[in-house]
């Protein structure tokens, strides 16, 4: 959810807020996973349709760091990864770990 970017964008000017990137909040705090705590996980499910249809609605530029925090996302939570590509394939990734590599010349 949008937790951490709410309490990032209010610390900031309106005008400011534009270097923020709510895609990236988003893949970053993504999951899928569900806790059967009373209606918490039905809050969490409804959270997270809400926030795709926006992001799909709207359309996204995936940028590198959108790619940098899938593969994060795939290593760490592989079914939630698995359930954020079917939305947006886009965000496919490979095993290889490039998407970290710095070049230089």
């Amino acid at each position: 959810n949008f937790d951490i970017f709410a309490r990032l964008s209010a610390k900031f000017e309106r005008s400011n807020t534009q270097g923020l990137d709510p895609f990236y909040f988003f893949i970053k705090g993504y999951s899928d996973i569900q806790i059967t705590m009373g209606t918490s996980s039905k809050r969490h499910a409804r959270a997270n349709s809400i926030f795709i249809d926006y992001f799909v609605q709207n359309g996204v530029e995936i940028k590198e760091h959108h790619l940098r925090a899938a593969f994060e996302k795939k290593i760490q939570e592989k079914h939630s990864y698995d359930v954020l590509i079917k939305h947006f394939p886009e965000l496919a990734v490979g095993d290889e770990i490039h998407y970290f590599g710095v070049i230089c010349n």
